[in-house]
């Protein structure tokens, strides 16, 4: 049974704690929604004097939103986007005076972006909340959650709209200057953890990227776009980030032994050069002049994402006040906005390409995307989030997976005899999975039945080679949070199995692709879509309920299922010659996805950065 207090922890980690704070100080035995406490916030609270014991006695965890509630995840976010626009055509005013003076003070006109994305991670949060209690709870619950004009309108709007009835234990923030002092803390200790370097000239470069997937790939390595006549390893600068895989630290360090300069961002000591003062400044003065702002406007609510972008700007500032590029590569589409304004204040552009089919659904992660150029495979990206992007330049240059699906036969024989063994001449029926977590919109039943229905066609299928690519590891590797025993039977099985093949990471999932004879997706995600791009048989097998693909919307048991059955036919059908993807799919709406119908797009994306470089 639910405790009668629910904790509504939301995107802030100022305000989680003020919230924990007063459950922990009035002794609440409370609920919160998984995944729960924030780590760092439980493992503060922990060490405090009786900490331990309360959350031992006294939290709970619930279900988030998992497999039962279908179609709530995609629904949550698209009433997210609409209350955002609710919330802000009656709010803005509150926000003219920071997004108004940080676009002064960094010459940019992208402030707004990073005001509405951190609004709509914070409505979802609450949102989320709500509609799980109106699902899980008969009686009244008492919330306890922090006052902020947002807070307030988005439980109101939910009351009215939904009739949920509940209490809410309001906590009034007074908090202003314990955030301040954190900032002001934390900040010096970055210096002095730093150190300093005096005058250092900033190195030019004509590309600036992070580091991600090595240089082991035929197509679109870290240095894609490097062509030896047009550009030498010291005009390419590659970057690690504070907090890095164990892969991109590899990549990293890969590109040191390819001879091209790199960086990581947590070790850059404090340039006192020029630009010195002006940095101190901005870090320094600029947030205590917008918190007497707030103070004297009664809109001290919003210091807590000031100086989040404080800190993270100065993150980037340190490192371009080391390093000068014309062109920024970003893997990021979910979040560089404040990254875009630090780099354009360099006059570093900010150029992004989809690395994956984003169109699922409208995520408000993906949303307000804020970069100078944005390259997209086809209409179908804009036509989902163009309405929230704040970039500069939109540029159409078409999948840049296609050619790494492409093979000779020669290579073909070799890619497949390395995966599958020379001497199995069957069917290659890949399942690729994909991200999953009971706080998303793929929990874990969705993928431990996913599992399962490999092992009945593998069974029913012996002739044939059923392979697995998994995009983190493999699943008798995977712990998962509950029913381990149904993973592990399910695991153990298919290890037994002749016919079932588990590809290791290190092979692209495009080469996967191109050898496959039919791709099935967990979900409805990327892999799938490039192959049906190339003309390849692929179906996504979906039990999590979104409608909102165009694909999903339009060729429901013809491309993408719920029902495992009809997926078993379908597939049988592609393999017997009776059916095939590209009959089914419209030519309209494959060019929506890929607006050409070639495999030049990595060239179109090289000569259009090229341009921006100046590279003739």
């Amino acid at each position: 049974m639910p405790n009668n207090y629910i904790l509504i922890l939301g995107n802030d980690l100022v305000e989680n704690a003020q919230v924990m704070f007063r459950a922990w100080r009035k002794g609440y035995k409370v609920s919160v929604f998984y995944p729960g406490i924030p780590s760092k916030l439980g493992s503060f609270f922990r060490k405090l004097p009786g900490g331990k014991k309360y959350f031992e006695q006294s939290v709970s965890i619930l279900p988030s939103v998992g497999a039962k509630t279908i179609g709530l995840w995609y629904d949550l976010s698209e009433e997210t986007m609409r209350v955002l626009d609710l919330y802000y055509k009656q709010h803005s005013p509150d926000y003219d005076y920071f997004i108004t003076r940080y676009n002064r003070i960094y010459q940019t006109n992208k402030v707004e972006a990073f005001v509405k994305k951190q609004m709509s991670r914070q409505i979802f949060a609450v949102l989320k909340h709500l509609h799980l209690l109106k699902r899980d709870f008969l009686e009244e619950p008492t919330l306890v959650m922090v006052r902020t004009p947002l807070n307030d309108f988005v439980t109101q709007y939910f009351m009215e709209h939904y009739g949920l009835k509940v209490r809410i234990e309001f906590i009034n923030s007074h908090a202003s200057f314990l955030l301040l002092g954190m900032y002001y803390g934390k900040m010096i200790l970055n210096f002095v953890r730093r150190g300093f370097v005096l005058n250092q000239q900033r190195k030019k470069f004509l590309f600036i990227k992070e580091s991600v997937t090595g240089f082991e790939r035929k197509y679109l390595n870290d240095d894609f776009f490097v062509e030896s006549s047009k550009i030498k390893k010291e005009d390419v600068l590659f970057y690690a980030l504070e907090d890095q895989s164990e892969g991109r630290n590899l990549a990293l360090r890969n590109a040191q032994e390819k001879g091209y300069q790199t960086a990581r961002l947590r070790m850059l000591k404090i340039n006192i050069n020029q630009n010195f003062l002006k940095i101190v400044s901005r870090y320094f003065l600029t947030p205590a002049v917008t918190f007497l702002g707030y103070a004297l406007k009664n809109k001290t609510f919003m210091l807590s994402d000031t100086l989040l972008f404080h800190n993270r700007a100065f993150y980037f500032e340190n490192f371009m006040n080391h390093f000068d590029g014309k062109v920024h590569l970003s893997h990021s589409d979910h979040d560089d906005v404040i990254l875009t304004i630090v780099l354009n204040k360099y006059g570093t552009k900010n150029v992004i390409v989809n690395w994956s089919d984003l169109t699922a659904y409208q995520d408000p992660v993906l949303s307000f995307a804020a970069h100078n150029v944005y390259m997209s495979w086809g209409d179908n990206t804009f036509n989902v989030y163009g309405h929230t992007f704040y970039v500069d330049e939109k540029v159409k240059i078409g999948c840049v997976y296609k050619a790494g699906c492409r093979f000779s036969p020669e290579e073909r024989q070799q890619l497949r005899g390395n995966i599958t063994g020379h001497s199995f001449q069957g069917k290659i029926i890949t399942f690729f999975d994909t991200s999953f977590s009971n706080d998303s919109n793929i929990p874990e039943e969705i993928y431990i039945n996913y599992l399962s229905v490999i092992l009945e066609y593998a069974q029913k299928h012996p002739e044939d080679v059923i392979v697995l690519k998994p995009k983190s590891c493999k699943p008798w590797d995977m712990v998962l949070s509950a029913d381990m025993p149904r993973l592990n039977k399910i695991t153990d099985a298919l290890k037994l199995l002749k016919n079932f093949v588990v590809v290791d990471t290190l092979y692209p999932f495009e080469n996967i692709l191109g050898l496959s004879d039919v791709s099935i997706n967990m979900s409805i995600n990327t892999p799938a879509t490039i192959a049906l791009i190339c003309g390849y048989d692929a179906f996504y097998y979906d039990q999590t309920g979104n409608c909102q693909h165009l694909l999903a919307n339009k060729y429901f048991n013809q491309i993408v299922f719920d029902d495992k059955d009809k997926l078993f036919a379908q597939i049988d059908a592609v393999l017997a010659g009776k059916v095939r993807c590209k009959d089914i799919i419209s030519k309209q709406d494959i060019r929506s996805f890929d607006a050409y119908d070639d495999d030049k797009a990595i060239d179109r994306m090289k000569d259009y950065i090229y341009q921006l470089a100046g590279i003739n």
